[in-house]
């Protein structure tokens, strides 16, 4: 590598003179280790190691990986992300970390990010013909289990009843535009109106399995097919323009076919909505006819009280039970250790994620299920909710060498060699930074009049470590004039120089 022009020690010596503030870690019984780091200015991740014998680890050991983050700053975003572009999908959560990454328009960038929801499947819900003596589909259909929102839009609601008997209700994690976070039970009430019969029909769900005795709407979102059953009675809406399916929205589209049972079935396509009836259900649209025009409205509410806020939220996570509401511990109901993803905010509005690995002896067992809620008191957490656990559980997040897996899933890999193998997930909650605009300057004389703060050298101090061996950073840095300014533009000269190959690297 060629002598570092001066600018460029310049910017390696503020990167290495970037010293972190980080936060003490809470102790935890039977703690033999902790390491805590800030892995973007502002984010801290605690590593927790109990050895056996303790609290949380009588029966043997545990890891635990904590990251913390405030949601109210302006260049940090919360998203969640589906596994494709149509429910349905399953996408190693590093894989859609990589996607985000490549398509988000929004110049973001993912630091952190763990799987979401839980999802319907062929041995539990998604019941498939042929396999079951009470089968929903023809295909298994892996739909997340909750309310889950991106960019705005819902592109699914909470589970139904009528799917599979189940006497609860699934949560879901949601923050608004000023960053604060809420966990809420969601009900959305999907209204249509034939405007052409004037009569009225009111859906069960949104993108959900075409369950006996119900009525579900597909959005363009949705499956590319449901796999319903031959007695399932569909008609296709479709709209001239874009819509998005949020609360408040009041969309007008003409039928432009129906199946009725045991007839030719239609995928969905864009600016398309699909009517899916079954059982006792099928007479709320038995009398839609093509060129009928149909009307969808929608309407959030929040069964725990705050329906002002989730009619606004524009991302949110399903998942399933809460842990901690409010401060004071939910009751969990049976006795169980397994690898766990968890999703919640301290009183102060902190956003925390946590993993605890589990399923393999000598390592990480999994912390007890009744211990959960003791568990989130004591690392502050005043509301939590638990996301799919088990195989599921990742955490990946950016380092100074790209992304990495922090946590070691209990599924095995292919060959049945070693477990640490990634499984695919229906959506997932990611953590990203928010890059300025590239500046449109011209490559020239640098001027170091201006500032830079410690997130501009945070973000060049990932991609440096990556070009620039620790011996001639340290080497670059020794005759730095620690009083030198930089500019965010200057960075991104640097940054841009070093892409370009400008200097041999």
């Amino acid at each position: 590598m060629r002598n570092l022009p001066k600018i460029s020690a310049i910017l390696l010596a503020a990167i290495m003179c970037l010293s972190a503030v980080i936060s003490g870690a809470v102790t935890l019984d039977a703690q033999v280790s902790t390491s805590t780091e800030e892995i973007y200015p502002g984010v801290i991740a605690t590593d927790y190691y109990l050895e056996e014998g303790g609290y949380y680890s009588e029966n043997g050991p545990q890891y635990l990986r904590v990251v913390e983050f405030d949601p109210k700053r302006d260049d940090l975003a919360f998203d969640m992300v589906m596994a494709g572009d149509n429910v349905g999908a399953l996408t190693p959560l590093t894989e859609i970390v990589d996607n985000f990454n490549k398509t988000n328009t929004e110049n973001k960038t993912v630091i952190a990010a763990v799987n979401g929801d839980l999802w319907t499947q062929a041995s539990h819900h998604s019941r498939v013909e042929g396999e079951s003596d009470d089968p929903v589909v023809k295909k298994e259909l892996c739909i997340p289990r909750g309310y889950n929102v991106a960019d705005g839009e819902i592109i699914t609601t909470t589970y139904m009843g009528t799917e599979t008997p189940y006497d609860d209700f699934f949560y879901s994690f949601g923050v608004a535009d000023d960053g604060t976070a809420y966990i809420g039970q969601i009900s959305t009430t999907l209204s249509l109106i034939n405007l052409t019969t004037k009569k009225s029909a009111t859906a069960d769900g949104l993108n959900r399995l075409p369950a006996n005795d119900s009525l579900v709407v597909y959005s363009d979102k949705g499956p590319i097919s449901n796999y319903a059953l031959d007695d399932a009675h569909e008609v296709v809406i479709d709209f001239t323009d874009d819509y998005t399916i949020k609360h408040g929205t009041r969309i007008t589209g003409t039928v432009t076919a129906v199946s009725e049972p045991g007839t030719q079935r239609y995928n969905m396509q864009k600016n398309r909505i699909i009517l899916t009836a079954r059982g006792t259900n099928i007479e709320q649209i038995s009398d839609y006819s093509v060129g009928d025009k149909v009307t969808l409205a929608v309407r959030v509410s929040d069964l725990m009280g705050n329906s002002e806020a989730w009619q606004s939220i524009n991302e949110a996570c399903g998942g399933h039970v809460p842990v901690v509401l409010g401060g004071e511990a939910s009751t969990q109901s049976y006795s169980r250790a397994d690898p766990m993803t968890l999703l919640g905010y301290k009183a102060d509005g902190t956003i925390v994620m946590i993993i605890n690995d589990g399923r393999q002896e000598g390592y990480s067992i999994g912390i007890n299920r009744l211990l959960y809620e003791d568990l989130c008191l004591e690392l502050g957490l005043d509301s939590a909710f638990l996301l799919d656990g088990g195989g599921s559980t990742t955490l990946v997040e950016l380092t100074e060498n790209g992304y990495a897996l922090k946590n070691r899933p209990s599924d095995y890999y292919p060959d049945g060699s070693a477990q640490g193998y990634e499984r695919a997930v229906a959506n997932a909650v990611l953590l990203s930074y928010i890059g300025e605009e590239k500046p449109q300057a011209e490559m020239g004389d640098i001027d170091n009049s201006g500032t830079v703060n410690s997130v501009d050298l945070f973000r060049m101090k990932l991609f440096v470590k990556q070009v620039v061996s620790p011996t001639e950073a340290e080497s670059a840095a020794a005759d730095i004039n620690k009083d030198t300014k930089v500019t965010t533009v200057d960075l991104f000269h640097l940054k841009f120089r070093i892409m370009k190959g400008f200097w041999g690297v």
